[in-house]
């Protein structure tokens, strides 16, 4: 595989990609279960449950309208999860896939005068893992 830049990254909010994404992160972690038995000098241990939380910050754009989807979802009292789609690479179409509820959003302006926000998102369910 050739090398992955963050410069071929895309971030997709509910089927549609959003317009001047600086950054994205996401944190997977797994949990564990203890199974040592009474009579046993060792701990052991067993898979548990998968979660993933992340964050993505974007540059604002008033005519984008997904990012307008984004700051009004937390604002939202839908019950209904969005999928989000991080996208590590547009040129090979390698992406992690999976539905989401937004968590917070930020807004930071830098000296520069560009306005970025910041969502952080928690996903809910199994991954769509896409590697071509």
């Amino acid at each position: 595989m050739a090398l992955v830049t963050g410069r071929n990254g895309d971030v997709l909010y509910d089927g549609v990609r959003v317009a001047k994404c600086q950054e994205f992160s996401l944190d997977i972690s797994r949990d564990v279960r203890e199974t040592t038995k009474v009579s046993s000098y060792d701990r052991s241990y067993t898979r548990g449950l998968r979660s993933a939380t992340g964050t993505a910050m974007i540059l604002y754009d008033a005519t984008d309208p997904q990012t307008a989807a984004i700051t009004a979802d937390l604002f939202s009292n839908s019950e209904t999860d969005k999928e989000i789609t991080l996208r590590l690479d547009t040129a090979s179409g390698l992406e992690l896939r999976f539905n989401a509820i937004v968590t917070k959003v930020g807004v930071a302006v830098s000296s520069a005068n560009l306005v970025a926000l910041s969502f952080g998102f928690q996903a809910t369910g199994a991954f769509a893992e896409v590697l071509a």
